[in-house]
């Protein structure tokens, strides 16, 4: 064998290692601008909100390894869109016609219109259809920057914490839950942010974790302003003290709530603040909890029989009785819990009068056997 003395053969080994390393890091590189080049939309068929329905499907048929697959595909989904935005956004400032237009966003939709560039124009009318151009002041550069936040997925964080929660993953359930309720603003639907808070109350409580429980609570009610508002609180509070037995029909008469999502945070607040010993607290959560029920009772009572007058609280909840969808909604929400309540409350706050007659009330039309029952027994019990 001929031997090379030129180029030894450890040093054509070592030449050649080299330039396959050189090769393979000139392609990684090749990738990775290409990939930077362009960025492809999710199909149809993968857009993260079917996705999603997948999951919530799966999740529904107890098949929680799927549903969590089928969550972070979802995740991916929506963090690829975003990425085409993106890229989509920041390569249309480069046109000299962008860069002579300003910021106004109003303006460079014409100059987009021009151009017959239909990718960016749909990117920027979901934005704006979404959220008005108002949010965005008018701004070209606030919209492309808000359009790099909206990879947030709350739906799919709160699919997630469910799921944890059911495979005993409290820590991961609860951060979750925030995540979801943090990134509220993004959801589709905006309620879905009480759902969020409800969950959250939920196993909060299932923890013994009182001080978040209640502040979950509280949270839902943030944007109930019967709740919120002093001067209601004073004159429900002024009516109870004239203690008297007419005192329950000007009550119901005078005051009605109708921030439905709120019935069972009251009922779950007042049962908290009578635990906690905190009186005031407990029979204002339970004044809003029920005039709420009422109103919402009577509407449906009004919808479902042609010509129905409210005429006291008595002939309105013993007519729900009757319907056995609204007896199973007053179960499910605590409400025929929440008039027991309430009338503990009056009792313990010494409006003894009113106390009686609505135990005497409740003892005959509460459409729950239980509640009614115990509501004869409190009768008893008054002085």
């Amino acid at each position: 064998m001929k031997t090379n003395y030129l180029f030894p053969e450890t040093f054509l080994s070592s030449l050649k290692k080299c330039t396959l390393f050189f090769i393979l890091a000139v392609l990684f590189s090749l990738n990775s601008v290409f990939a930077s080049e362009y960025a492809n939309k999710p199909s149809m068929m993968d857009e993260d909100w079917r996705i999603l329905i997948q999951a919530n499907n799966a999740f529904n048929e107890n098949d929680y390894g799927r549903a969590l697959s089928l969550v972070e595909k979802s995740k991916s989904s929506r963090k690829q869109k975003v990425n085409w935005k993106n890229w989509n956004l920041d390569n249309v400032k480069k046109y000299r016609e962008i860069q002579r237009s300003g910021d106004l966003l109003s303006d460079i939709i014409e100059v987009l219109k021009k151009r017959e560039n239909k990718v960016c124009l749909e990117i920027v009318n979901e934005e704006i259809d979404k959220y008005g151009i108002s949010f965005f002041d008018n701004s070209f550069s606030k919209l492309t920057e808000f359009v790099s936040t909206t990879v947030a997925y709350p739906e799919a964080d709160f699919l997630v914490g469910k799921i944890y929660r059911l495979e005993g993953e409290t820590e991961l359930a609860l951060k979750n839950y925030n995540s979801a309720y943090e990134n509220k603003f993004f959801l589709d639907v905006p309620e879905m942010q009480y759902d969020i808070l409800y969950e959250l109350a939920d196993l909060y409580y299932s923890i013994g974790d009182t001080e978040h429980f209640e502040s979950s609570l509280l949270a839902i009610l943030k944007d109930n302003e019967d709740y919120s508002d002093i001067g209601r609180k004073k004159s429900m509070n002024k009516v109870l003290k004239e203690d008297e037995k007419e005192t329950i029909d000007k009550f119901f008469d005078m005051f009605r709530s109708t921030d439905y999502k709120s019935l069972k945070a009251l009922s779950l607040l007042t049962t908290f603040y009578i635990n906690q010993g905190e009186e005031q607290k407990a029979l204002h959560a339970a004044s809003i909890g029920v005039t709420t029920a009422v109103q919402k009772i009577y509407n449906t009572l009004e919808k479902r029989r042609p010509g129905f007058v409210y005429d006291g609280i008595q002939n309105l909840l013993g007519c729900s009785a009757y319907y056995t969808d609204l007896v199973e909604w007053g179960k499910n929400n605590c409400i025929w819990e929440l008039f027991l309540q309430f009338a503990d409350c009056t009792c313990s706050s010494g409006y003894l009068v009113f106390a009686k007659e609505l135990y005497m009330r409740l003892s005959v039309c509460i459409p729950d056997d239980y509640y009614r029952k115990a509501c004869a027994n409190r009768l008893l019990t008054v002085n």
